[in-house]
């Protein structure tokens, strides 16, 4: 037997460096994937604002272009009734979404929204005071500003009646009739 032979090994002062070492190169690694996971959690955000905000265009575009008249609640609410078949589009203006309800289906649009600029004839609603139906406003206009993209955007949706809806939904008083 061989008792003073040695036995080849690393020393502690070795495994300490080594340790070390492996601890920064995880440091350094852990650094670069959360950062990496920060900024693409950030770009989703801002890619779900943009695809948000698009989409409340969208669907107030063909709402309140394709609806037989669009009213204002008191609540400041836009109400869009379908001419086809007789429902109400609903729209909730809040500071950090917009709801749409229509039926039992309700869509959230989360995006930063201004107060909603309601308009009839280019007068706003406040002024134009002949333009009231059943105690609502009606409107021919909504202007809306989209904050928290990277530039603010106003949307100004539109929409002209013919003269059979107009006919429809107001009614002339009786001494202005021939």
């Amino acid at each position: 037997m061989y008792l003073n032979s040695k036995l080849r090994s690393f020393s502690l002062v070795e495994m300490l460096v080594v340790m070390v070492v492996g601890g920064i190169a995880i440091g350094i690694i852990y650094y670069a994937y959360y950062t990496v996971f920060t900024y693409q959690h950030q770009l989703t955000d801002k890619y779900d604002k943009v695809n948000d905000a698009s989409d409340l265009y969208f669907q107030l575009n063909r709402d309140f272009g394709h609806c037989r008249y669009a009213t204002v609640t008191e609540q400041q609410e836009l109400l869009c009734q379908e001419a086809t078949a007789g429902t109400t589009v609903r729209y909730s203006f809040i500071s950090e979404y917009c709801l749409r309800k229509q039926r039992e289906r309700l869509d959230t649009f989360k995006c930063s929204l201004g107060k909603p600029q309601y308009r009839w004839r280019g007068k706003p609603l406040e002024e134009a005071s002949q333009n009231r139906l059943q105690g609502m406003f009606l409107t021919d206009e909504v202007s809306i500003e989209v904050t928290g993209l990277l530039q603010p955007v106003t949307y100004l949706i539109t929409r002209q009646y013919d003269a059979a809806a107009l006919l429809e939904i107001t009614t002339l008083p009786t001494d202005t009739l021939p």
